[in-house]
């Protein structure tokens, strides 16, 4: 998601078509696991790991590994905004990835993560919609030249 716009002002909307294997995705979802997951009254994949292989600790493995998958994922997107924001101001990389971090931590808790969620999507919704009309590499290059 973070390199999404840069995807997209290079190479057009082609990056959408990848929105193609999500409808077979839900499909299967939809017929598949969640009927599995409802008929065994299960809330996680943790509690199937448990119940189909009989080993807690294969639970707390997967449970483990989910959970340093979102921190790493988290470091890159906390990072990203950082580095733009130390690159264009004379705040340390470390200093901004706090400033950041204040600031995401804040706007989540006061305003909610349904908001936060909304600021997110709008972004590449407007990347997306403009499509071809936006302008190419090349042109801003030129007009920043001239």
């Amino acid at each position: 998601m973070i390199g999404n716009p840069t995807e997209i002002y290079f190479h057009g909307t082609q990056l959408s078509t990848t929105l193609l294997g999500f409808i077979p995705a839900v499909i299967v979802m939809h017929q598949i696991t969640i009927p599995i997951f409802y008929n065994l009254k299960m809330f996680s994949i943790a509690e199937y790991l448990e119940l189909r292989y009989g080993s807690a600790a294969l639970r707390k493995m997967g449970t483990t590994l989910i959970l340093m998958n979102f921190c790493v994922y988290m470091g890159m997107c906390l990072y990203a905004p950082a580095l733009a924001l130390a690159t264009v101001t004379n705040i340390s990389p470390v200093n901004s990835i706090v400033i950041v971090g204040v600031i995401v931590t804040f706007y989540i808790t006061i305003v909610g993560l349904q908001a936060g969620v909304t600021v997110s999507v709008h972004p590449e919704l407007v990347l997306v919609s403009a499509g071809d009309e936006a302008p190419s590499h090349h042109e801003i290059v030129t007009f920043v030249a001239s």
